[in-house]
């Protein structure tokens, strides 16, 4: 009979056993990748040419340190528009400034027209850019986020 070396089994808390195969010439082995602060079930068994022996008595064991936390790449956050408590007040405040802006342009013009009812042409540009980047360029974000708010993708 020719003795081959060790059958090497072990497993953590939660996991599956493991095997790792030892030649007869090792007389010592380093388990790598552990994690700290679990704890694990240990056991050899012989092997030789004829098969192997009874495995020995399990070693219950446990690394130092405190359990790992998981790395913040497998900790999945909400994204923007996935999450409401963020979406509706951003949205709340567009729609509150698009209504401030166009009041105030409106109470501007109206304060600043002549008796003859028409606009003074030295306002007109000002008012006529920020009643066009509210159009352009506020109003479709409003429109777009109200449509993912309203949307039932669930």
């Amino acid at each position: 009979m020719l003795f081959l070396g060790f059958l090497l089994t072990y497993k953590g808390s939660s996991g599956q056993w493991h095997e790792t195969r030892l030649p007869a010439s090792r007389q010592s082995f380093v388990l790598e990748n552990l994690q700290c602060g679990t704890s694990y079930q240990i056991m050899l068994t012989a092997l030789n040419s004829v098969g192997h022996g009874e495995p020995s008595e399990i070693q219950q064991i446990t690394t130092n340190g405190r359990a790992t936390v998981p790395p913040l790449s497998s900790v999945r956050s909400p994204h923007f528009f996935e999450d409401p408590t963020i979406l509706v007040p951003i949205v709340c405040a567009v729609v509150v400034l698009v209504v401030i802006i166009s009041v105030t342009a409106f109470v501007v013009v109206w304060k600043r027209r002549d008796p003859s009812g028409e606009a003074p042409s030295d306002i007109c540009s000002p008012v006529a850019a920020v009643i066009t980047f509210i159009h352009k360029v506020l109003v479709p974000y409003t429109s777009e986020a109200a449509a993912i708010i309203g949307s039932d993708d669930d």
